[in-house]
């Protein structure tokens, strides 16, 4: 979640610059893919990490996740949380 007075385009640019770090560490993560898309409301947006298949991993699972959480940026007024489902 972005501030409640923030704008969209604030929201965007911080989300664009994660999903930039990601991509950019995308083997090293064992990350296939990134998607972003809209949330419940105007300063929320969803990302989602995809990894590869579990047999072409480098990392555990656990190390891959704990580095994407050093990625998450800390600014005043964003909530930022991190989940995941499956492999």
């Amino acid at each position: 979640h972005g501030p409640a007075n923030g704008t969209v385009e604030e929201l965007d640019a911080t989300a664009r610059q994660l999903e930039e770090a990601l991509l950019s560490r995308r083997d090293a993560l064992d990350i296939r893919a990134v998607g972003l898309h809209g949330g419940r409301s105007r300063n929320h947006l969803i990302m989602r990490v995809f990894f590869k298949d579990i047999d072409d991993r480098v990392l555990p699972k656990g190390d891959a996740i704990e580095a994407i959480r050093a990625l998450l940026p800390r600014r005043p007024g964003y909530e930022v949380s991190l989940g995941w489902r499956g492999g």
